[in-house]
């Protein structure tokens, strides 16, 4: 199993790597993850789990997969899409998120959304949405409410873009057809 806790509280600033400096392929992967964690947030905001999920772009294509990964647990279903993402070809991208638990800086432990960069032995980095869970009503009846996010989607310090690399993930993000909506501008 990975080394990645799965419902603990992860911040990826705190990886501590030196960086090298952002590149095109950097860029290209940060949009995807964006994209894939709009995806996520959407697929949550109305109080279900998130089913763990991989956003894919194979060497050469210009479309996007969405892989899912029922499993009846959490650690399951990531074990499950590493080993289907361990296969892809070279100079494929791919963003494998997961529903767990975050602490935004300055903040309190709140549900998030946890982006595995390029997944397995190479993996570039994380990026984290926090969010706090729609609640259901009690007879199930209606839709849930209260679902917001906490911030907006951050990336940890693997790039050695800083605040252009924030920025890409936004942009990403901002390319889902509900991510305007979901940041609320």
């Amino acid at each position: 199993m990975s080394e990645i806790p799965w419902r603990a509280e992860v911040d990826p600033r705190r990886l501590g790597r030196d960086p090298p400096p952002m590149n095109d392929d950097d860029r290209a992967l940060l949009r995807l993850a964006g994209y894939a964690l709009a995806h996520a947030a959407w697929s949550v905001e109305d109080g279900e789990t998130l089913c763990t999920l991989a956003m894919v772009e194979q060497a050469g294509e210009e479309q996007r997969e969405l892989l899912r990964f029922e499993a009846p647990t959490i650690p399951i279903s990531v074990e499950m899409a590493h080993e289907q993402l361990d296969s892809l070809p070279p100079g494929s991208r791919a963003v494998l998120i997961y529903d767990g638990y975050v602490t935004p800086e300055g903040g309190e432990r709140t549900d998030g959304l946890i982006a595995m960069l390029q997944p397995g032995a190479d993996m570039r980095g994380l990026a984290l949405l926090a969010y706090r869970a729609a609640k259901r009503r009690r007879f199930g009846i209606g839709k849930a409410k209260g679902f917001e996010l906490v911030g907006e989607p951050y990336v940890g310090d693997q790039f050695g873009g800083g605040e252009d690399a924030d920025s890409e993930l936004i942009a990403g993000f901002r390319d889902h057809p509900h991510g305007v909506r979901l940041l609320g501008r």
